[in-house]
């Protein structure tokens, strides 16, 4: 186990005072320092920042940001909430983004929110989402309010630097500045300031000299006001437009406004917000990347058309039965383990609102994944893994064979790693289920044959196999392989894995079967009397029909997987019920395709240095199709990446802030390939 997941683990044991209030085992100090929490929480941070007066002017489609440096046990957030509920207009969006280097337990923040009585309802629906995890980045959303959290878990510092965000207020809390000295430094201020706005505001239950002194220093204007409780005072500030001292005891601190500097950002990175007024996408493609854009569009207030070629959605690579939340992962921060670490968390969220699995048994199952350590190299993945910040007990567990046998009710021969939160979806039901948001309409039997700038005004025009056509002035495509059939978007460099699964009718004695199984191959628990398992990988082949030698392959699978189980389903060629071969698309890095499209030509043209400097900083902007976004080569990860991704886009498109890393949102840029060949002189 590494130090630094011992030290989280450490602080994540609570101690509670005489009085009931809890107290850090880490820091020796309160997690808040009154009985009257819920009212200091206001003064503190709701009142100092005159944040109901500045909720009730905001318009339809406004977002207010929200940034905190200690989430804690959620008490500011919850206080938030509870404000925003009375005091912020319908059609506007609070984003809540809080970091948090030592994060509790749902267990011990559920026992901290029982002192709160009038925000009990609000505390079970954020530990109904609350992620298993001791780091990374997870969004959690509230749709009935219009609240995004955005959990950002590790050193607030390095934590903010990593993400793209324009803060317009700042609860500045955390253990005590003696206590915690490591938080309370310049460099996390100077960050504070570089994500700040002209109208950006601070508080702070603190007024120690140095805090002072640091936040003016990054160019906050801060002040003394009236305390709560024992504590007779308190700070708050807004960042500095007007260079004067506004203390004299720190009056050699006043004249050294700067806004730190987060690094250099290539053009191609800058990913551009819609300029569209109209608050309308269409989205060509309803399977799980384009159901997934349609829904975190229409969550926003905007009005989503999609398009389908066939006569249903969720027919091509997201028409299997059942698709498994498959969390493959590396403990060496390899970018696609950030993208599935994030995203399977992400996707059990948005399960658990969309489709609540107690009324939904054929939709989805969060029936546990076990990952075997089928061979010494799968052996050696989870050994490091499970040593590595990513490992959490409600995450996944590494178990004995003889503990996996039980579990799953089939003797397995090996050791593995077992996700309780994981499970099959069915892809057709996610996507049925999105469709029943009112701001998304389906049009299907409706491809895309043109699609044309339209001239004089933003836009596109959108025409189909009958001539038929409409306008959009923003559109996302979602399509899969075909995704690159479009002159403008043929640039991607999409291929295409033919994968087959095969079907077995479910038997008295394969319904022991409780949990998915994955090794080389994989098996779900029956879904409408069938079991649906495989699936193969064949780069060389371009056939729909279902192939005796790819079920053959899958049989042999499954009898690796248990002997027992494939006993129990009478496992043979003539015992099968059929199966079901499509594509499954995917890039050469094997990460999805997220972002802007851009006008390839211009683009090679005007950054035609990287073939001679690969580090050239360009100052012209990158040319962009206007209003024109692609998500796609999900690859076998849909239901892992497909939501993420969604929201991803919807964020660059609304300009709020992202929900994944700029490192990792950098890694799907759609233009990444035109760079790389451009720096290998390939084009």
């Amino acid at each position: 186990m590494s130090d630094s997941k011992k030290q989280i683990e450490s602080a994540s044991h609570l101690d509670w005072d005489d009085s009931g209030r809890p107290i850090s085992k880490l820091f020796n100090d309160f997690y808040f320092s009154t009985l009257n929490s819920i009212d200091e929480s206001r003064h503190i941070f709701l009142n100092s920042n005159n944040l109901s007066e500045r909720w009730k002017v905001l318009g339809t489609g406004d977002d207010f940001t929200i940034g905190e440096t200690g989430f804690g046990c959620g008490l500011n957030f919850l206080s938030c909430w509870q404000a925003w509920q009375e005091n912020a207009p319908s059609g506007a969006h609070l984003h809540y983004i809080s970091a948090e280097k030592h994060p509790l337990s749902v267990a011990e923040l559920s026992s901290i929110h029982k002192l709160w009585p009038e925000l009990e309802q609000l505390g079970s629906q954020l530990l109904a989402l609350y992620p298993a995890s001791y780091c990374g980045i997870h969004r959690l959303h509230f749709p009935k309010d219009n609240i995004s959290l955005t959990l950002l878990l590790g050193d607030a510092n390095e934590m903010y630097n990593s993400i793209q965000a324009s803060i317009d207020c700042w609860f500045l809390d955390g253990f005590a500045p003696s206590k915690n000295p490591e938080m309370w430094q310049p460099a996390l201020f100077e960050t504070m300031a570089s994500m700040s706005n002209d109208s950006t505001t601070l508080s702070t239950y603190t007024v120690a000299r140095n805090v002072r002194l640091g936040l003016i220093k990054a160019g906050f204007d801060v002040i003394k006001d009236t305390g709560f409780g024992n504590k007779k005072e308190l700070s708050r500030g807004k960042l500095k437009t007007i260079k004067e001292p506004v203390d004299t005891q720190i009056h050699e601190a006043s004249h050294a406004t700067f806004h730190s500097k987060r690094g250099a950002v290539s053009p191609w990175e800058r990913q551009p917000a819609s300029t569209s007024k109209k608050r309308h996408v269409t989205i060509i493609g309803a399977g799980l990347a384009g159901c997934s854009c349609a829904l975190a569009m229409a969550r926003r207030g905007w009005q989503v058309t999609l398009l389908e070629s066939n006569s249903q959605p969720a027919v091509e690579a997201s028409g299997n039965p059942q698709g498994i939340l498959y969390s493959k992962l590396s403990a060496h921060g390899t970018h696609l383990s950030e993208l599935v670490h994030q995203g399977f968390h992400y996707s059990i969220a948005l399960l658990q609102q969309l489709l609540p699995p107690e009324h939904n048994t054929d939709a989805w199952s969060p029936c546990g994944v076990i990952q075997l350590a089928h061979n010494k190299k799968e052996q050696e993945r989870q050994l490091e893994l499970i040593e590595s910040d990513l490992s959490h007990p409600e995450f996944f567990n590494h178990l004995s064979a003889e503990q996996l046998s039980v579990l799953s009710g089939v003797k397995v021969e090996h050791s593995g790693l077992h996700f309780p939160r994981a499970g099959w979806v069915n892809p057709a039901s996610f996507c049925s289920a999105v469709l029943q948001h009112p701001n998304i309409s389906l049009q299907t039997d409706w491809t895309l044959t043109q699609l044309e700038p339209i001239n004089n005004q933003a836009g596109w025009l959108l025409i189909n196999q009958n001539g038929v056509s409409l306008t959009s002035d923003t559109v996302i495509i979602a399509s899969g392989k075909e995704s690159s059939q479009l002159p403008q978007s043929s640039y991607l460099p999409l291929k295409a894995i033919r994968g087959q699964i095969s079907y077995l009718p479910e038997t008295t004695a394969s319904n022991d079967l409780k949990s998915v199984l994955c090794a080389e191959g994989y098996i779900a628990p029956a879904r409408k009397g069938f079991h649906n398992f495989g699936a193969t990988f064949n780069f060389d082949n371009i056939t729909r029909d279902c192939r005796d030698v790819d079920h053959m392959h899958n049989l042999e699978k499954l009898n690796n997987l248990s002997s027992e189980l494939y006993q129990h389903l009478n496992a043979s060629m003539d015992n099968l019920q059929g199966g079901r071969a499509n594509f499954r698309c995917t890039t050469p890095d094997y990460l999805p395709l997220v972002g802007a499209i851009c006008d390839s030509a211009a683009f090679i043209e005007r950054f035609a240095h990287l073939r001679k400097d690969s580090k050239y900083r360009f100052e012209t902007p990158c040319p962009f199709l206007p209003g024109l976004y692609v998500s796609t080569a999900h690859g076998s990860r849909g239901l892992i990446s497909c939501p993420l991704s969604g929201e991803i886009l919807a964020s660059i498109i609304c300009n709020e802030p992202l929900p994944i890393s700029n490192v990792l949102f950098n890694a799907l840029n759609p233009n990444r390939f035109l760079v790389r060949q451009l720096i290998r002189q390939k084009i």
